[in-house]
């Protein structure tokens, strides 16, 4: 910008300097043709002549008495030359590119500073709002409010006994203020928890498949408890080759100490295309 400016005020001096220059000259050349012009016209002669010895004498003015001078000539009427008009037109021109390029320089300036206010605003505002701390939706999804876990298939095949296998980590897995261990669930705190599972299977013509929901008290050791169930008997729908889901939940009173766990009985009827298939869960309500 300020670049822009200098050129403007240097070409301001030089057009400045021209003029000046060029009508001096102008005036100057003026003043010697008036000056010339306005000699007065004698009507008078020069005689000369010879003296002794054949030396000429000095050329004598002879001035008649009678004689009237001639008026002064008037100014003469001034004339424009081509050249002048042309000049004129340029020096026109040239002042009203000056004038044009003023109005840019000045435009140019305003939208500068109009844009470092705006962006100085920006600026501020970007500052403030950083300032303001904005709650992370993470953090409440990583801490539920109250006991709970969701446990996703595994591809490790069930324990002999059948009780599945989960994965605590893939998938949409968590544990909060709960321990599994070796597939099961043991409860921290005591209250009503709704347990659910559900298992993907497929159905044959000769095997019973079952899907369990077990509990393991500490104050019933060596006992499990049957806490939901279900069962799939071959022939109940003409659909032999098909494949299901089989799904269970309930709310129920879980102490400190007790252990939930799934079983299947006819593991290799299971289906583990994803984690999705089969899951397992419970939480504190």
């Amino acid at each position: 910008m300020c670049s822009l400016i200098e050129k403007f005020l240097l070409q301001v001096f030089f057009v400045d300097f021209f003029f000046f220059f060029f009508f001096s000259q102008q005036d100057l050349c003026a003043d010697v043709w008036i000056f010339t012009a306005d000699l007065p016209l004698f009507s008078n002669g020069m005689t000369s002549g010879m003296g002794d010895g054949g030396l000429a004498y000095p050329p004598v003015f002879v001035v008649d008495s009678q004689a009237r001078y001639l008026p002064p000539p008037g100014p003469r009427p001034y004339q424009k030359s081509p050249r002048q008009t042309l000049l004129y037109l340029l020096v026109t021109l040239a002042l009203v590119g000056m004038a044009v390029e003023a109005c840019f320089i000045y435009h140019l300036y305003q939208q500068g500073t109009t844009v470092q206010k705006d962006t100085m605003k920006a600026e501020k505002s970007t500052q403030d709002l950083s300032d303001v701390e904005v709650p992370s939706k993470n953090k409440a999804a990583m801490n539920p409010p109250m006991p709970s876990a969701h446990l996703t298939g595994s591809s490790h095949l069930p324990k002999d006994d059948g009780i599945l296998i989960w994965d605590t980590d893939g998938g949409d897995s968590f544990i909060h203020e709960m321990d599994h261990i070796a597939g099961k669930l043991y409860i921290k705190k005591e209250g009503f928890y709704f347990i659910y599972s559900k298992v993907f299977f497929a159905e044959t013509p000769v095997k019973v498949f079952a899907h369990t929901v077990m509990k393991n008290s500490p104050r019933l050791p060596g006992t499990n408890q049957e806490v939901m169930r279900s069962r799939r008997y071959p022939g109940q729908t003409k659909d032999l080759s098909g494949v299901h889901n089989s799904y269970l939940g309930g709310v129920f009173l879980l102490h400190e100490g007790e252990a939930i766990f799934v079983v299947v009985q006819n593991h290799t009827l299971l289906r583990r295309q994803i984690p999705a298939d089969n899951f397992f869960g419970a939480y504190m309500i």
